[in-house]
């Protein structure tokens, strides 16, 4: 790829060719540079000049990965949010907003949950956006195949949809209900004069974008979102959001955020590398007091004052509190500190998949993708169930250019995620 591709990638999409995958990314433009006839460096001059080959190389490079119901963790929590939040609100309406929406499964299915938990979907007022105008007029169409519906059960299947021509048309009434907009999401002027949004769904996007990129779209979601709003993220997504301050709830497996002035409102924000992948305890208060001292018998109401204590040789921790102690280190930034006392544990415990994932972790917050693939894979091994480590193994790969690998961690994913959905 030229200086100019480079720079056409990043200005206009914001895109991170190796998040997105160098064989994907090589792909798209030889076949743009087939269909333009010119050379790499004429290629940015010809997309600015042809509004259908732009859109087109576009659409080859985003990642329209979606199904109806996905993550019903997180739909979970959007319909218990509405529910609890405008109960008693004197009819306002509840305005979500979905982005990048790709195909429309994913407003749709926001309607259908609120449906079926008996929300009033006149009280709804749905928007969603995305950069692909082909996804865009899928999304308007409403008719899917049964790759859309990858764990929905057939009386959900029956009850929104009508059979047509080997595919199945969402009806209408909710069809109508979604409004969509064709914007680029890290331009200064996305979505510009819409009233905030009570939701957002943003998952999966900001891991596909460049650092600049990456702070455009976090400025556009606070100012989208009203202050007692909801904020459903991606999973690997976590850390984005925590270190700007924006405060994780305890939704299980939803990866939602109040709005980073409700968290500011509610106690000083702490960043921390990795909210909610490191931290599996739950604490009172995200100040960087050890959570080991936390766990220690309280002093006696007697006791005189005495000096801080001082934190435990690496060598002296064991257990749960080794693994406390690595995630308080890396919450700190002490990445490398955290990794020595990591390397440690695992040779003690060497069956112990936690142990490789954390390590995956801290490799992958230092850019070492091949130790923490290393690493993810172990923790698979010893753990086939292990969400985690499958969800930064499907990224990973995809970033290294093996689809066939990604797709095979995303599958194991979707029936993990099917079973434990069955439960």
């Amino acid at each position: 790829m030229t200086p100019l591709l480079d720079r056409y990638l990043t200005d206009t999409l914001g895109l991170d060719a190796e998040a997105i995958g160098p064989a994907r990314v090589r792909e798209a433009i030889e076949h743009a540079l087939k269909q333009a006839g010119c050379g790499a460096d004429e290629l940015p001059e010809f997309m600015s000049r042809h509004e259908e080959a732009r859109h087109r190389f576009y659409e080859s490079l985003t990642v329209p990965e979606t199904w109806f119901l996905r993550g019903r963790p997180a739909l979970r929590c959007l319909t218990d949010f509405a529910v609890r939040r405008f109960a008693d609100s004197g009819g306002r309406l509840l305005r979500i907003l979905s982005i990048p929406c790709s195909t429309g499964e994913e407003p749709y299915s926001v309607l259908i949950m609120l449906d079926l938990v008996g929300f009033p979907l006149g009280r709804v007022e749905v928007h969603a956006a995305d950069i692909s105008e082909r996804s865009l007029a899928l999304a308007r169409a409403g008719v899917y195949g049964n790759y859309s519906f990858r764990g929905v059960e057939p009386e959900v299947k029956t009850r929104y949809f009508t059979p047509r021509d080997g595919a199945f048309e969402l009806n209408e009434s909710l069809c109508r209900r979604v409004t969509f907009f064709h914007e680029n999401a890290v331009s200064a002027e996305f979505l510009a004069g819409q009233e905030p949004y009570d939701v957002i769904l943003c998952r999966n996007l900001l891991i596909y974008l460049l650092p600049d990129a990456r702070e455009v779209v976090l400025k556009h979601l606070t100012r989208l979102l009203r202050v007692d709003g909801l904020l459903l993220a991606g999973h690997s997504e976590v850390g984005f959001y925590a270190r700007r301050g924006w405060q994780k709830t305890e939704a299980s497996h939803a990866f939602a955020f109040l709005h980073r002035c409700r968290a500011e409102e509610k106690e000083e924000a702490v960043p921390r590398l990795f909210p909610g992948s490191l931290k599996k305890k739950k604490i009172s208060s995200p100040r960087p007091s050890s959570r080991l001292a936390s766990a220690r018998p309280a002093k006696p109401p007697e006791a005189a004052p005495v000096a801080p204590q001082k934190k435990l040789a690496p060598e002296s921790l064991s257990g749960a509190a080794a693994l406390d102690e690595i995630r308080r280190l890396a919450d700190a930034g002490k990445l490398d500190a955290a990794a020595e006392i990591c390397a440690r544990y695992r040779r003690d415990r060497p069956l112990e998949a936690e142990a490789f994932f954390l390590a995956g972790l801290l490799d992958a917050a230092r850019c070492r993708d091949a130790d923490a693939i290393r690493h993810f894979e172990k923790a698979v091994y010893l753990n086939p169930g292990h969400e985690e480590s499958l969800y930064h193994l499907a990224l990973l790969y995809e970033a290294a250019g093996n689809g066939r690998k990604a797709e095979g961690c995303r599958s194991r994913l979707q029936r993990k995620q099917a079973q434990t959905e069955d439960q």
